[in-house]
């Protein structure tokens, strides 16, 4: 299992014009992950991938004006959408009781339609990636 905070305003931008709400987003999911090797090898590479789901949370009023009133508008609101997630990564045991591991993760989510809402005609489909390489050092008992 797993917890994720992604700190990051959402936002609109076209050219040299842009404007943003602040906030951010709690990813929780649950990962399986497809070892390469066997437990007592030094280096594990790994394939991962998950479900979950994740909280989009504004913490700040939206802009007024909006910066595109004919595209899109930000609103003041939360979130929650489902989560999937990929990646790739490997641990690697420096000691037998000190674990170092690296990853890239994908954090798959439908797009958020009641931060970002459409300009009358407008339509609010798609899928948003967040790319995040992860580092941790674990002291197994």
């Amino acid at each position: 299992m797993r917890y994720l905070y992604h700190d990051g305003d959402p936002f609109l931008s076209t050219g040299t014009v842009r404007g943003n709400i602040q906030g951010q987003s709690h990813a929780f999911n649950y990962d399986v992950l497809f070892q390469a090797r066997g437990r007592q090898s030094r280096l594990r590479p790994y394939f991962a991938v998950g479900v979950g789901a994740k909280y989009y949370v504004t913490t700040g009023p939206a802009p007024v004006p909006q910066p595109m009133p004919k595209i899109a508008g930000l609103v003041a609101t939360n979130q929650w959408r489902a989560l999937a997630t990929v990646g790739a990564g490997a641990k690697y045991r420096l000691t037998d009781h000190i674990l170092m591991r690296v990853d890239f993760r994908d954090y798959i989510t439908p797009f958020p339609t009641h931060l970002i809402v459409p300009a009358a005609n407008g339509t609010d489909k798609g899928i948003f990636h967040q790319f995040t390489p992860l580092f941790g050092v674990s002291y197994l008992f």
